[in-house]
């Protein structure tokens, strides 16, 4: 049961696309579950429990990627809650997670104060197929939200210092409030995560500014 373990990969030296294949899925669980012993297995330390809860977010750079031809800044966040999702289409989790997290954008789509922030990553650095995967794997998944790149992995570079790791992990979530400063971090996916986000994102919303 992927509710055993908490399942998350780091990324490999090179990948191309491939649709939920099983060998994919198989392998990529079995990576993630040897990576988990270095982070913690079922997410111990993880959520609004994260060392990096109430820190601030110094630093966010983004570029255009699908659905949108805007960068995001950090001012961009300013006065939202906001989800960063760091994630790739070669990662078996990452696809795993992608639906929930497509139906947790739905649910607060009407919520002008939620801002949801897929960066999708290429697997072995600047990846140039990575408009392509991407869009591809969207147009699968029936996905319609932007997605963004991080091409000098500067985003990925801050939330790594926050969470106090060498590098992050794919897939890798965060919750960001109006000011800032974060409320909850996730490394991986179990069953029933995106519950725990919703959560976590309502008392989030609830805290006005000011």
């Amino acid at each position: 049961m992927f509710s055993e373990q908490r399942e998350f990969e780091t990324p490999p030296t090179a990948g191309r696309f491939s649709l939920l294949l099983l060998g994919v899925i198989v392998t990529s669980l079995a990576i993630a579950f040897v990576v988990s012993r270095q982070f913690g297995a079922r997410g111990e330390g993880m959520g609004s429990k994260h060392p990096a809860v109430g820190q601030a977010l110094k630093h966010l750079a983004l570029e255009p990627l699908t659905g949108t031809d805007q960068p995001l800044a950090l001012h961009d966040l300013s006065g939202k809650v906001t989800l960063i999702n760091i994630w790739g289409t070669w990662c078996g989790p990452c696809l795993i997670e992608f639906p929930h997290l497509r139906d947790l954008k739905e649910h607060f789509r009407s919520e002008p104060d939620f801002l949801f922030v897929s960066v999708s990553c290429g697997a072995g650095g600047n990846d140039a197929r990575l408009a392509l995967d991407t869009a591809a794997l969207l147009k699968e998944m029936q996905a319609d939200f932007a997605t963004y790149a991080d091409p000098q992995e500067e985003t990925r570079g801050e939330i790594a210092r926050l969470a106090g790791v060498g590098q992050v992990p794919y897939p890798t979530s965060v919750i960001v409030g109006r000011d800032g400063k974060v409320w909850a971090l996730w490394f991986g996916y179990v069953e029933g995560l995106t519950t725990e986000m919703r959560e976590v994102i309502d008392d989030a919303l609830r805290e006005k500014p000011g």
